[in-house]
């Protein structure tokens, strides 16, 4: 290396910028008018911007845009959610997603539909090296943007990955492991050499040492030895996941696996008595107020009975009798006397993968299928998330109410075993349901212990295997939401976190998701050039305003098939159409879109029904003509919000029938009609107390003028002496409809004694003088219900409130919006039986 001209040797470190290592393509344009409709994000450039027949369509190094011009609805789809696409009747495009959505398009000429396929089919084809994912560009652009660092809504949630080892260390301390007793830490793995595909630190019983570990590891599959991953702390039984053992045909054995579960059930008996113990010593040591001896070890421990281990297959037993055939198979109960398998015949990844495309096929299908809901039973997708839950409720049943450890594994361990492992975990600890929490558990018994998220999702060098494709995980997140479904208020985090991070899965805008284990992140050094996606989903627009913590300890998911519902939002793609722009920052500036162009359609309301009404002159009064009742109080009255509609559910271009508005008008001008009727027939009870005891008084002192004292008495009565008045007011209020005048009562005839009557042939006579009108009045209720309005009108219903000064009914009138048909039988019954009960 020549040295330079100060004699100081040359320095061997340069400084390389993003446009270098990730230079931006030359944009192709169809016509010179279009121009870009989102803002790229950092290092994002947009590649080929064309028109289809509806809108405009544009294809990135890291998306496919589309936005339509009627509506203004944008479609914006990582490429490495994209899975394939196909040209129907030459002039449509569908592009397949691997989260079951759909999207489509329509072009002008064959010719350009065939060219748009061809540009995206490139596009979304196996990267040659790792460095040709976006998460690199975006992290490398992004870094050298001057906002990075700066206090930005966006910018401040892009962060790298933590540290495994030290999220390891304090689980072992949150969950109260005893690393001087029962368990230990083990570094055999701390250079992968023990299993590729585990993390460094592995937590096993502490009898059992590396040697052991390692003569383990050549007896099961890709060496994934039996290990503890979480422990109930009031019991001590713990749960561990490893892959199946190597017996084939012969029926091969290992005395050292035999002796390492046997070692779990003994270490989880050790721990549940050093509880006890250490117990007992906290409530004797509070007790005399003096510390525990030092001399206590775990020598002088009761070791309670050790339970056996539970051994949770997550096939079915031919298939682990079938896997024999290939160098796999299952535990031999008589080799393993220390431990009871149990089979949960959960469907491998090629069962899953074909379900998961029936199910893909049927959401793209048209919606108005009469038969969708036997289509999507045939798919068999619920049964199998119903059988995955079922699974994790044997877990959580043995551990929670049987205190037994639980060892989990299907053939590999590294897809059907972290589904019923995160799932048990996600029910029995609440720290899970948390936003940290399932950080935690995600990056454990997803990340850390191998699964293959480049393999499965098909986003990675030399993952062009479709045989290896499996939406594994996108099937766990389902299960995750079925819980969430069922418990809302347990979980820290919403509904829209899980959308986005099944999107974020294979979008490859971060590096969290790539590679298959640890090690190859490591080697590829993804996390140092990659931004994780837990701090960006760490914002509080995904936080749970339900959320209340501990709500219930552990959960107990109903898991049969009536009980689980498809996830509409990321199978049928009804979360939302723009699924980018609003939660990306944008290059440079954060904006994150430009605004759409035009004025969205205003949904004809119940609140312009009652514009329209009271624009039209309907109005109304109280039943006090003396009272005077603003307009605005009409409103209040016909309470019909849009809260409690069906048009409230209804798309924007849904208005409300000219009809409804004649027939409602007309509905209440025949209520009025009738309730004046009802008002003038029940005059004559309205009278008040002191005209009732004035003309007592009267009748009694003047006998000679009874029959012009006569027009006068009261219709309201007292027995037995008993002067309790009823203050009766109308059912509905007077309205001001002008109407027939109400037939005036014939006068009763004078007494010709000049001697008053007696005072109770007085009260027989008003008796049988109030029992004719009730005749009448009766008798005109019964033709108001043989003739009343349909069902299908509503009417304001008056709901006399208890006038607590007199005992009686005041004027105060409730209205509340009921429907015709039914209620006013309820209004008639009402009348007939104050009258009947008080007359």
């Amino acid at each position: 290396m020549e040295g330079s001209g100060d004699g100081s040797p040359q320095s061997s470190m340069c400084m390389v910028k993003a446009a270098e290592l990730f230079p931006k393509p030359v944009l192709e344009k169809e016509e010179e008018k279009l121009s870009v409709r989102f803002s790229e994000l950092a290092g994002e450039s947009v590649k080929y911007l064309g028109q289809t027949d509806d809108g405009v369509l544009a294809l990135s190094n890291y998306r496919l845009f589309l936005q339509k011009n009627s509506s203004g609805a944008e479609t914006s789809v990582p490429l490495g959610l994209i899975e394939s696409t196909q040209v129907r009747d030459l002039f449509h495009l569908i592009v397949n997603c691997k989260d079951a959505s759909t999207v489509k398009c329509s072009f002008s000429t064959s010719e350009q539909c065939s060219e748009w396929q061809r540009r995206i089919t490139l596009s979304i084809g196996i990267p040659e090296t790792l460095e040709a994912l976006f998460a690199f560009p975006f992290h490398a652009w992004a870094s050298e943007s001057p906002t990075l660092n700066q206090d930005n809504e966006w910018y401040g949630r892009l962060q790298r990955v933590g540290n495994y080892d030290d999220d390891f260390r304090k689980e072992v301390e949150r969950l109260q492991f005893d690393l001087q007793g029962a368990w230990r830490i083990s570094h055999a793995n701390a250079e992968f050499k023990l299993c590729p595909s585990y993390p460094r630190l592995l937590l096993v019983p502490a009898c059992i040492p590396d040697d052991t570990l390692q003569n383990v590891a050549s007896f099961r599959s890709s060496r994934r030895i039996p290990a503890v991953v979480w422990r109930h702390e009031r019991t001590g039984a713990v749960i561990a996941r490893c892959s199946q053992p190597e017996v084939g045909w012969l029926g091969w054995r290992n005395s050292k696996d035999e002796q390492l579960l046997k070692a779990f059930s003994d270490a989880c008996a050790f721990d549940r008595g050093t509880q006890e113990s250490r117990t007992r010593l906290n409530s004797t040591a509070s007790s005399e107020s003096s510390p525990p001896s030092p001399e206590g070890s775990h020598e002088e421990v009761e070791m309670d009975e050790p339970k056996k281990i539970l051994i949770v297959d997550a096939r079915s037993y031919t298939s682990a009798v079938t896997n024999r055939a290939r160098g796999g198979g299952c535990e031999c109960p008589e080799y393993y006397p220390s431990a009871e398998i149990q089979f949960m015949s959960l469907g491998n990844i090629h069962v899953i993968r074909k379900s998961f495309h029936a199910l893909r096929q049927l959401c793209s299908s048209q919606p108005d299928i009469p038969n969708w809901l036997s289509l999507l039973e045939r798919t068999m997708w619920l049964q199998h998330m119903s059988g995955l839950l079922a699974a994790s409720m044997v877990v959580c049943h043995a551990i929670e109410r049987n205190g037994r450890p639980v060892l989990v594994h299907c053939s590999d361990g590294w897809d059907r075993t972290p589904q019923i492992v995160a799932t048990a975990q996600l029910c029995l600890d609440p720290y899970y349901r948390t936003i940290e929490g399932f950080r935690v558990l995600v990056e454990r018994e997803w990340l850390s212990f191998g699964h293959k998220f480049s393999d499965r999702c098909g986003h990675g060098p030399g993952s062009d295997e479709t045989n290896e494709r499996c939406p594994v995980f996108l099937q766990w997140l389902d299960c995750v939401h079925q819980i969430h479904r069922q418990f809302p208020c347990s979980f820290e985090f919403d509904m829209g976190y899980l959308i986005k991070l099944a999107q974020h899965s294979h979008s490859c805008l971060f590096g969290t998701f790539l590679c298959n284990t640890v090690k190859e992140r490591l080697e590829n050094s993804v996390p140092d050039r990659t931004f994780s996606v837990w701090p960006f989903l760490s914002g509080p627009m995904y936080k749970n305003h339900l959320y209340v913590p501990n709500r219930e300890r552990v959960l107990w998911p109903a898991h049969s098939v009536r009980d689980l519902r498809l996830w509409t939002e990321v199978y049928l793609g009804s979360w939302g159409g723009n699924q980018s722009a609003a939660d990306y920052p944008a290059n440079g500036d954060g904006v994150s879109g430009q605004e759409l162009g035009g004025s969205m359609t205003k949904t004809r309301s119940y609140g312009d029904l009652m514009t329209g009404i009271n624009a039209g002159g309907l109005t109304r009064r109280s039943s006090d003509p003396n009272m005077t009742v603003d307009s605005s109080i009409l409103a209040g009255t016909l309470n019909l919000s849009q809260e409690n509609s069906i048009d409230s559910n209804m798309s924007s271009d849904r208005e409300v029938s000219p009809d409804l508005v004649d027939h409602h008008t007309s509905s209440l001008a025949m209520i009025q009609h009738t309730t004046q009727k009802l008002q003038s027939l029940t005059q004559e009870l309205n009278q008040s107390d002191e005209e009732l005891e004035n003309n007592i008084k009267n009748t009694k002192r003047i006998a000679a003028a009874a029959a012009a004292a006569s027009d006068s008495v009261s219709s309201s009565l007292f027995i037995n002496g008993n002067s309790n008045s009823y203050n009766f007011q109308p059912i509905v209020p007077e309205q001001p409809t002008a109407a027939a005048a109400p037939p005036s009562p014939a006068p009763p005839s004078p007494s010709p004694s000049p001697t008053p009557p007696p005072r109770h042939q007085h009260l027989v006579n008003e008796i049988d003088e109030n029992t004719s009108r009730i005749v009448k009045i009766e008798s005109y209720l019964e033709d108001v219900v043989d003739g009343r309005i349909g069902a299908a009108a509503r009417i304001a219903k008056p709901i006399p409130v208890t006038d607590t000064s007199g005992g009686g009914f005041g004027s105060t009138d409730m209205m509340e919006s009921v429907d015709l048909s039914g209620n006013l039988d309820s209004i008639l019954k009402y009348i007939k039986h104050f009258l009947r009960r008080h007359i």
